[in-house]
């Protein structure tokens, strides 16, 4: 969702060296993107298995040998759009001299120069997003998601389209997260397919991940009319049908 940020801050400095950190399952979102100079890949799941085999010279020397790799690009100003402890470190290892944080909890607001408070009342999907752009003097209209496709996502996407005789349109839905605590009743998910169908139409399509097949041949039992494509795409994949 932090995604329109990228377009506001390269329509601001076309000639900057921009580059987005991120973990290395969102990379495949942001690997093709145009407006990025650079897709930065932390190394979380490495770092983690070190922390769980109890190497901690070999993790403490991966955190040091990735700082320095941080601090060699030389960056001005890093934006910590998460605003947690961890995004914050990150932010600070850096070694940029403005760190700007968004609703920065959990401690981070010490490794940063400049907090940004998340608005208040505005219900928008993304708002957040919008509120940092506009604290840094960024263009918020259009403020759209950006997300580019590579040509194989797209061609999956088309034969995808064709196969299921989608082409006159379709609804998405996304019943599942990372975090099982985040998910909505699932009984409602047929429901809910069903009234999409009725007040619009559109046959229904159904993303998510490996792990969730169970639950959504649950969801999709006894609806002819969802397409369940769970555990058959790669993220990028999942996007470029969205």
């Amino acid at each position: 969702m932090a995604s329109p940020l990228i377009r506001a801050l390269r329509d601001k400095y076309p000639e900057a060296h921009i580059a987005w950190l991120a973990q290395a399952e969102a990379v495949p979102l942001l690997a093709v993107n145009p407006r990025l100079d650079e897709v930065i890949v932390w190394p979380r799941g490495e770092w983690q298995r070190l922390w769980r085999e109890r190497r901690y010279w070999q993790l403490l020397k991966a955190v040091r040998s990735f700082r320095r790799a941080l601090r060699a690009r030389g960056f001005d100003l890093v934006l910590d759009i998460q605003g947690l402890m961890k995004s914050g470190l990150l932010a600070w290892m850096s070694g940029a001299p403005e760190r700007v944080g968004l609703g920065s909890r959990e401690g981070s607001a010490r490794l940063m120069t400049r907090v940004v408070d998340k608005p208040r009342g505005d219900k928008r999907i993304g708002s957040e997003y919008r509120r940092m752009a506009e604290a840094l003097g960024l263009n918020t209209e259009p403020f759209a998601m950006d997300l580019a496709l590579s040509v194989g996502d797209q061609r999956f996407a088309d034969g995808f389209i064709a196969e299921h005789g989608l082409s006159s349109g379709y609804a998405v839905i996304c019943p599942f997260t990372t975090r099982p605590q985040k998910h909505w009743i699932e009984a409602r998910w047929p429901e809910l397919a069903a009234r999409l169908r009725e007040e619009t139409g559109l046959p229904v399509v159904m993303l998510g991940g490996p792990g969730d097949r169970e639950a959504a041949a649950r969801i999709a039992a006894g609806k002819a009319d969802i397409v369940d494509a769970v555990g058959q795409t790669s993220l990028s994949q999942a996007a470029a049908l969205i």
